[in-house]
């Protein structure tokens, strides 16, 4: 499978710019290429369409750039490690547009070409239509989806059959064919099975996911057990994602659902959530929380985080409440919201073991249970589903960061605009940046 994957709303203008005049138009996307396994990771960081003199050709039925325009394309990409991905328009074409037999023709010329200037990571072709948007790898038989990762994720996604029967008929009413075929096509990423997690697996199988990433190094233990969804008493001393996953496969008997008991912060694992579409960060760790905050950015992966407080003194609850936030291009990030990160914490989870027993500071901090209501995590966990619907499936909402305050009894949505020339997610740092930088890892 191949993933081109536009930040923000990029995708949105440079198609709008396409459909504006009924002649064909043509850009070149540069795209970071990243491998996941046997699959590719496109992410494209800039746009560049030719201006009026730079077109050979352009009519209703044909476009092409001048040579000058292409060598000048293909050396930036090579001299930066980059791909590139052939955007062109049919704007009369309704519906789903069709590659056509001069679209053909050129690729076939064209895509041993590019291999031989550019190297051996995927060519991509995407043509624009009237209403939609397809893809295409040039003289692979690849798959390639394209997604617009943003305050929305628009995704164009290919053979994604219709829902079968009628289970998802109360769903579809609400927002459409479309939106369920969408969350029945994606892989979700699930960072922590407690409390949250829990509760999250179950309502995202309920809503029709059909492909898990499970990622949790505990085991459900006397104390945590009547807060994780779907444990048993028998349960005790079993770890949380096999619980998770037991509970996915009685909701769901035809889901994929793929376990790894360890922490996000190992090498070995983290690496995981880069399989994912969509991840959510249901862990209270801040070193798991830095992870996928650069993640979002770095690799155009959406993560909605979300966490719960319950504050005691004395024996009496001073203030509860919960916060969710998505992170995504064109979204502010944990850096930016003050005070949601520590750095001291962060810290303390990436150090290893020698270097904590060494600190006196956190010391102190072992083993300290924090309170927890399984009725405030389902609220919580409420409020981020509904997140998620209104990002991939069409729900009318555009709050992307919002506070859930128990005293009050009410819900404030928060801003969630980017602080210009962030250390986490501006242009100037890791957006879009791939393999280019490492992730946080736990140090051994």
């Amino acid at each position: 499978m191949i993933k081109v994957v536009f930040p923000g709303t990029e995708l949105t203008e440079l198609a709008k710019r396409f459909r504006a005049v009924s002649v064909e138009s043509f850009a070149f996307a540069l795209a970071r290429p990243v491998r996941i396994g046997n699959d590719w990771r496109l992410l494209v960081t800039s746009i560049h369409e030719p201006g009026a003199n730079e077109y050979e050709e352009r009519t209703v039925f044909n476009v092409r750039p001048t040579a000058a325009f292409r060598l000048r394309m293909e050396k930036q990409a090579r001299r930066h490690g980059m791909t590139l991905v052939y955007c062109h328009s049919h704007p009369l074409q309704a519906g789903m547009p069709v590659f056509s037999v001069t679209d053909d023709a050129t690729e076939a010329a064209l895509a041993p070409y590019a291999r031989s200037r550019l190297g051996a990571v995927p060519h991509v072709s995407l043509l624009i239509g009237a209403q939609s948007a397809t893809a295409r790898a040039m003289a692979d038989p690849a798959p390639v989806s394209v997604f617009e990762i943003g305050r929305h994720v628009t995704s164009y996604l290919p053979g994604v059959p219709r829902p079968a029967g009628d289970e998802f008929e109360r769903q579809i009413r609400a927002f459409g064919e479309a939106g369920q075929r969408v969350i029945a096509a994606l892989t979700v990423v699930i960072v922590g099975l407690g409390g949250t997690g829990s509760v999250m697996a179950q309502m995202l199988a309920h809503k029709g996911i059909r492909r898990f990433i499970l990622i949790d190094p505990k085991c459900i233990s006397k104390t945590n057990r009547n807060r994780v969804a779907g444990s048993r008493p028998s349960d005790v001393g079993r770890a949380k994602v096999k619980v998770a996953r037991r509970m996915i496969k009685s909701i769901a008997p035809d889901a994929s659902v793929t376990i790894r008991q360890g922490d996000v912060l190992d090498a070995k694992v983290g690496p995981m959530a880069l399989k994912g579409d969509f991840v959510f960060c249901c862990t209270d760790s801040h070193g798991s929380r830095s992870f996928l905050n650069q993640l979002a950015y770095q690799y155009y992966i959406p993560v909605i985080d979300m966490g719960v407080v319950i504050h005691v003194v004395d024996g009496r609850i001073t203030h509860f409440g919960g916060r969710v936030q998505m992170l995504s291009p064109g979204l502010g990030c944990l850096v930016c919201r003050d005070g949601i990160l520590s750095a001291d914490e962060v810290r303390w989870d990436l150090s290893s073991v020698e270097a904590r027993v060494a600190d006196p500071y956190f010391n102190t901090r072992v083993a300290i249970e924090q309170p927890a209501v399984m009725s405030l995590n389902s609220a919580v966990v409420a409020q981020a589903g509904t997140m998620f619907l209104a990002a991939v499936a069409g729900i009318p909402s555009e709050a992307r960061s919002q506070v859930l305050r128990g005293m009050q009894g009410d819900t404030r949505r928060l801003d969630d605009a980017p602080r210009p020339g962030c250390v986490n997610c501006s242009a100037d740092a890791f957006l879009g940046q791939g393999d280019r930088y490492l992730l946080p890892k736990r140090a051994i």
